[in-house]
């Protein structure tokens, strides 16, 4: 299953977030990400990072944009569906 988590950061900006992150709504929503394909996934988590715009994906997302070993997709776009 491919599943998505985005930057914390970004969960203040969805609809009816509150102050549990574990209870964001932005988890009942899929992401789109675009680079060489596209994909369309779940969001299942957050992470905590300073000041990027990232996405991070499961294995079985990450290898339809490259190789595991690249570790890191740059320029990749996506958008909260």
């Amino acid at each position: 299953m491919t599943t998505v988590t985005i930057l914390q950061f970004n969960l203040p900006s969805c609809s009816g977030a509150g102050s549990n992150p574990n209870k964001n709504p932005i988890c009942h929503h899929n992401v789109q990400i675009k680079w060489s394909t596209t994909l369309i996934a779940p969001v299942v988590d957050f992470y905590v990072a300073q000041t990027d715009n990232n996405v991070g994906l499961s294995e079985a997302g990450f290898v339809k944009f490259a190789e595991l070993d690249d570790g890191v997709v740059k320029n990749v776009s996506w958008v909260v569906l």
